[in-house]
């Protein structure tokens, strides 16, 4: 009898704990609210891949000659001043406007920058006002502006009110980004690059001679050097310092300048390893000097605020 004493106690002492339990009382999960949807952990997410503005991505030799299919020289990360060929994937962003007639022949008329998928930034004069904008077209990933790369349809072209030389086209259809096809960023500032002496690259197809010279087939580069204001006034009206900068000249002093068909281009800067566009080939004096004279280019920065009314993209430091 003595023996059962401690499991009589047992079971009276579990049949008390059951009786002072609550069966219907729903279990609870410590802070789990029952419709609250699931989280994953951060690094589980799938975030949309986009392209960093202002980076080369060509690097590789044997990348650069599949791409042309040529024995051009190939990407090496230096430059020449004077207005050489530009190697495949240096200047990802620069594409060449043309306009395309009845018969399907697209003539050249300008070169612009990329800023975003959909949208390539140039100069308004670069444009002639009678061009329907649909019957422009856009290469883009290639260095030359007949053959190649991405060929696409403008659908419509935009002009700011105040008359300022800067023009946004608007594709039909985004292009697709690649190591040959890049947007370049837009600065919100550019004290140090604007400063007379300062030097700054620019490319285009333009003529590489003024007389009995035609569009350049390969796209052309050059390291300009920036120059007062004072120095374009010389050729044409009062250069305005917010909305306009010159740039180039001194041809046979080591210089170089921009010359006809080279309106539109994109006059470029890097900071660190990311290149900004500072400004667009507006205005030069072609006939009066021979292509040696500098050029005024529409400054970039001072149209910060339309570029993100119109496009929704924004300049960044």
């Amino acid at each position: 009898m003595r023996s059962s004493i401690p499991l009589l106690l047992a079971l009276v002492t579990v049949a008390v704990a059951q009786e002072n339990s609550t069966p219907d009382a729903p279990i609870a999960l410590p802070s789990a609210t029952p419709d609250a949807p699931v989280v994953l952990p951060s690094s589980t997410r799938a975030a949309p891949v986009l392209p960093t503005c202002g980076q080369v991505q060509v690097h590789f030799e044997e990348e650069v000659r599949r791409a042309s299919r040529l024995s051009a020289p190939v990407q090496t990360g230096k430059f020449l001043v004077g207005g050489t060929q530009a190697d495949y994937g240096a200047w990802p962003w620069t594409v060449s406007i043309c306009v395309q007639d009845w018969f399907g022949t697209c003539v050249y008329q300008a070169a612009g920058a990329i800023i975003d998928n959909n949208w390539v930034v140039t100069t308004h004069s670069a444009i002639s006002l009678d061009v329907v904008p649909t019957t422009l077209r856009v290469r883009a990933g290639t260095i030359n502006h007949g053959a190649n790369g991405q060929f696409v349809k403008v659908r419509e072209v935009h002009r700011p009110t105040d008359g300022s030389d800067i023009a946004l086209i608007r594709l039909d259809a985004p292009v697709i980004f690649g190591p040959f096809t890049q947007p370049i960023c837009l600065p919100t500032y550019d004290d140090d690059v604007v400063q007379a002496g300062v030097p700054a690259w620019f490319t285009s197809w333009g003529y590489t001679s003024p007389t009995f010279a035609t569009v350049e087939t390969y796209l052309q580069q050059g390291e300009l050097w920036i120059s007062s204001n004072s120095v374009c006034d010389d050729f044409t009206t009062h250069t305005k310092n917010e909305t306009q900068l010159c740039a180039g000249g001194f041809v046979g002093k080591g210089g170089l300048a921009t010359c006809k068909y080279d309106m539109g281009g994109p006059l470029m800067e890097k900071r660190g390893d990311t290149w900004y566009l500072f400004g667009l080939s507006s205005t030069n004096n072609y006939v009066g000097s021979n292509c040696k004279s500098a050029t005024v280019f529409t400054r970039v920065k001072a149209f910060c605020d339309w570029f993100h009314k119109t496009t929704g993209i924004s300049c960044i430091d």
